[in-house]
């Protein structure tokens, strides 16, 4: 078996390497070759976006906006009248939304 092998290896199919050559630059990829610039460019646009990402998330966090009590009724209470068809009444009118103080005394 191992004198098969060896005769095999000593055998040369492609004495003027044409065939070599041809593998060769099927497989490898050339410098300026579309696949490489495509690859290149989609990396460097994911480094950026992850960096992008990684300063969004460092930079400090703004305090949301919290509005005060009465603010917060009238909202609820313009909403809720927003909600009514025309000439329909709901029922509720805006001493139903007193003040969270009043409300706990």
């Amino acid at each position: 078996m191992k004198d098969l092998q060896k005769e095999y290896q000593g055998l040369d199919f492609d004495q003027s390497g044409a065939l070599q050559r041809r593998i060769w630059t099927q497989i490898c990829a050339k410098q300026t070759s579309f696949k490489r610039r495509t690859v290149w460019s989609l990396c460097s646009a994911l480094a950026a976006v992850l960096i992008a990402v990684f300063v969004w998330e460092m930079l400090p966090t703004k305090t949301s906006y919290l509005p005060s009590p009465n603010e917060l009724n009238r909202m609820q209470f313009a909403f809720y009248r927003e909600l009514a068809l025309p000439g329909q009444d709901l029922g509720i009118s805006y001493d139903d939304f007193a003040p969270i103080q009043r409300r706990n005394l």
